[in-house]
């Protein structure tokens, strides 16, 4: 009986696991970054309104996304985030 239990249980665990894996191969991916520009995307710089991209912080070199604080004088906790037009709640990054 108890081998009967233990099997049973392992049965369900393999097919969850089963179901899970087609459900994930089955989803399309979404490319949220081109690699050309910061299309679809908005900036807000800790003290500047929204949407000003200021001092060029955010950019794209060759295919990359990149942040720079070249031209700032004094950085003054102007940190900044990168917003998609869509909010997402559950995803997996890739490269």
């Amino acid at each position: 009986m108890k081998y009967a239990i233990i099997l049973i249980c392992m049965s369900v665990l393999m097919n969850a696991c089963d179901s899970s894996k087609s459900q994930k191969n089955d989803e399309e991916w979404i490319a949220l970054f081109n690699g050309k520009d910061l299309d679809d995307w908005f900036v807000k710089i800790n003290g500047h309104d929204f949407g000003v991209n200021y001092g060029q912080t955010f950019g794209v070199d060759s295919g990359i996304l990149k942040v720079s604080y070249d031209q700032y004088g004094d950085f003054n906790d102007q940190f900044g985030h990168l917003y998609y037009k869509v909010p997402f709640s559950h995803y997996h990054l890739i490269a």
